[in-house]
């Protein structure tokens, strides 16, 4: 394989969605068939190989890998791409207390300015800070832009080409809404604002667990309260850190407490029969009904702790009760019985 078709296998592996599926499946296949466009190759999918929709379908896999072969080859049409994607995605950054957004163009170098900081975060943060950004990844250098009081200016690349780069122009938006703190009702991956959620749980559940003195060994990083239903929080657990398959998994203890009446409002209880779609009138309707496989979880041990009468069904699942609340837990990674036993030594209530 030559560099050219490297890089073009490198680029439409990472962003399929410019091009067909079959060219993402089939990138060798489609390289060696444009090496002779008389030819149509055993994988198109055709009846009749001979035909002119084979060669429609030939011409089409052609143009669009001569457009990658373009994009890749050609830093200035890459830097075109990364500007127009930016603005399909409706890409922004939050600085100074306002939204930054897309023009979709890429700027000359002659206009960079001083560089005055990077994206931090990525993601839809209910409280939303300088650095933030929904789509531009985290290191992502931004520079004021010369010349201009309301732009800034951001470098991107194509992922594992920063040959492939571009400044992209943001245009600043309106201010950001500043959020009350007691408003703060669902957050993830931010310490602060899933603590403020939290307290916002504490405040309105009287019955509402948490760990308590195990900072060293496990940390809430998402917390939800779900009105009049419950509430939702997920605990990141390293010590049952594994990988499967060569893919990291972090141990995560999945919790949701919710009163013995909103069982079913719950969608991700392991105590409500999954859902399953069913074809009706010759396939022209599609109805949505129980699982008539569903088995019910069969605890296989029970115990009591800190004041809740726990049943242990399996190392990836424990439900406590404790007047009319119940305590589902869900686990993903490395668990045993005993880890979750010593774990919820700890879980207590914060009132």
């Amino acid at each position: 394989m030559n560099e050219l078709d490297a890089k073009i296998r490198t680029f439409v592996e990472q962003h399929p969605t410019m091009v067909p599926s079959i060219v993402s499946e089939r990138i060798d296949e489609t390289l060696e068939l444009l090496k002779d466009d008389s030819t149509v190759h055993e994988s198109a999918p055709l009846k009749n190989r001979n035909s002119s929709y084979s060669k429609r379908w030939i011409s089409g896999i052609a143009a669009a890998v001569v457009a990658v072969t373009v994009v890749v080859s050609s830093p200035a049409l890459a830097a075109t791409y990364l500007a127009q994607q930016a603005v399909n995605h409706k890409a922004y950054i939050i600085w100074n207390d306002h939204y930054y957004y897309s023009t979709g163009k890429h700027v000359d170098p002659s206009l960079i300015g001083n560089r005055i900081g990077e994206v931090k975060r990525v993601g839809d943060w209910t409280v939303k800070q300088t650095g933030d950004s929904n789509e531009f990844v985290p290191s992502s250098p931004v520079f004021e832009m010369k010349e201009s009081e309301n732009k800034l200016l951001i470098k991107t690349s194509i992922k594992n080409m920063d040959y492939l780069s571009a400044y992209i122009e943001l245009q600043q938006g309106e201010a950001v809404q500043t959020q009350a703190p007691d408003k703060i009702l669902s957050s993830k991956n931010s310490p602060d604002e899933v603590g403020t959620v939290v307290d916002n749980i504490t405040k309105t559940s009287p019955l509402f667990y948490t760990f308590q003195g195990i900072d060293s060994r496990i940390k809430v990083n998402k917390a939800d309260l779900i009105k009049d239903v419950g509430n939702i929080t997920y605990y990141l657990v390293p010590e049952a850190d594994t990988s499967i398959n060569n893919i990291n998994v972090e141990g995560t203890l999945f919790i949701y407490q919710y009163g013995k009446q909103n069982q079913t409002k719950i969608s991700q209880s392991k105590f409500n029969p999954s859902q399953i779609k069913v074809p009706l009138d010759g396939g022209n309707k599609i109805q949505t009904m129980d699982d008539p496989k569903y088995i019910p979880p069969k605890a296989i041990e029970t115990f009591v702790m800190n004041g809740i009468e726990w049943n242990y069904y399996s190392d990836e699942l424990l439900r406590g009760a404790k007047e009319d609340t119940f305590y589902e837990i869900q686990t993903q990674g490395n668990f045993s019985e005993q880890l979750l036993k010593d774990l919820l030594q700890y879980f207590k209530s914060e009132k």
